[in-house]
């Protein structure tokens, strides 16, 4: 990818031309990310966390904020009972690496000095992907769970001895919907592999 900017290389990042707000020269500023920068720039969980953020938020945010945010998202707690060392954990790791490669491909705004991240321009492509990818995953646990609904129905019916399920032995079901399942699993798997 070659455009991750070394902390502190600039002052401030930003991909929008402003008079008192100099352009990273890295910036991505042609428009279209590469499918090897989206595939990079989605490869972080806290990248793509910040992403949600600024989606949900749609208005300029603090790092401070972000990171609170981010902290308690990834240990599971109130914004209240975040420590301090862990918000400060991903403070740091968004300061010096995160909103840095987000701003020099033009998805973020990011003005380091005032502390400042909003969306910008590139965002729209990435927050697209990630929500064709979010619907990809809820198609497919769908059909797991219409599986499982029906391997305990199809069960249930030839355990209260209903016809013709009650002539099918338990090994024969046991057999048929680990079959299913593994076929279900196979097709799931082709298909992520071509995403």
């Amino acid at each position: 990818m070659g455009k991750i900017l070394a902390a502190g290389a600039l002052s401030r990042k930003s991909t929008k031309p402003s008079n008192d707000r100099p352009v990273d020269p890295n910036a991505n500023v042609a428009g279209d990310l590469s499918p090897d920068a989206v595939h990079q720039l989605l490869s972080s969980r806290r990248r793509r966390d910040v992403l949600e953020y600024l989606k949900h938020v749609e208005a300029e945010t603090t790092i401070g904020d972000l990171a609170a945010r981010i902290a308690a998202g990834e240990h599971d707690l109130p914004m209240g009972e975040v420590a301090s060392e862990q918000r400060k954990r991903v403070y740091i790791s968004l300061y010096q690496s995160h909103l840095p490669k987000l701003a020099a491909e033009g998805v973020i705004d990011y003005d380091r000095d005032r502390g400042r991240v909003e969306l910008a321009g590139e965002a729209d492509e990435l927050l697209a992907y990630l929500e064709r990818s979010s619907q990809v995953r809820h198609t497919w646990s769908r059909y797991y769970l219409a599986l499982a609904c029906l391997s305990l129905g199809v069960v249930g019916l030839a355990w209260l001895g209903l016809s013709p399920f009650s002539a099918v032995p338990g090994m024969g079901y046991a057999t048929l919907f680990a079959g299913a399942l593994l076929g279900l699993s196979v097709v799931h798997r082709y298909r992520d592999r071509r995403m």
